[in-house]
């Protein structure tokens, strides 16, 4: 499979970086890097990608400004972050705010591991964007769960079912047999 990727970085030599290290663990990809964020946004508009990989420190733009109009514009995309950041605090608040991951550049044999582990996580949402917004605009609770019976997704309407029946709240990971009626 081609992965089209999407590079955002001023320096051209972390782009290389990247593309070698890619091609070292055996990657089809077509990579296009930008350096600032008007091309950012316009490329971001104009093609579908199947990852979105920035550099943290931009001269033009912050990383999470980057991240958040990633994920406006392509919602579903795996964001990841290519880095010298070492800042733990600041690395678990990208997290929290939608990055799929941080790898450093001093790491960067990891990108790989890191770009498959974000798609298995994406797979496991939701089957697919059209069964998303069949859930989402349905007046029926949605739950996904796996084979384990652990919850992988829901929609808004299982999260309110869930408050009005069993009173709290649904949870990623909790098992669906915690939900039943004593």
């Amino acid at each position: 499979m081609l992965l089209k990727i999407l590079h955002f970085d001023s320096a051209v030599l972390d782009s290389q970086l990247l593309e070698t290290s890619l091609q070292n663990d055996g990657y089809e990809f077509l990579l296009t890097c930008v350096a600032n964020a008007e091309r950012y946004s316009s490329v971001l508009k104009e093609q579908a990608f199947d990852v979105i990989i920035a550099e943290y420190h931009l001269p033009c733009i912050s990383g999470e400004s980057a991240l958040e109009i990633a994920k406006g514009l392509m919602p579903g995309v795996p964001f990841l972050f290519f880095t010298n950041e070492t800042d733990k605090a600041l690395i678990r608040e990208l997290l929290k705010s939608g990055a799929d991951d941080v790898v450093f550049k001093t790491h960067h044999t990891r990108l790989g591991l890191a770009i498959e582990a974000a798609f298995q996580r994406q797979s496991l949402q939701f089957p697919s964007e059209s069964l998303r917004a069949v859930s989402e605009s349905s007046y029926q609770a949605f739950v996904y769960i796996d084979k384990g019976f652990r919850i992988r997704a829901f929609n808004k309407v299982a999260e309110e079912f869930a408050q009005l029946i069993f009173h709290r709240d649904v949870q990623i990971g909790n098992s669906i047999l915690d939900y039943t009626l004593d």
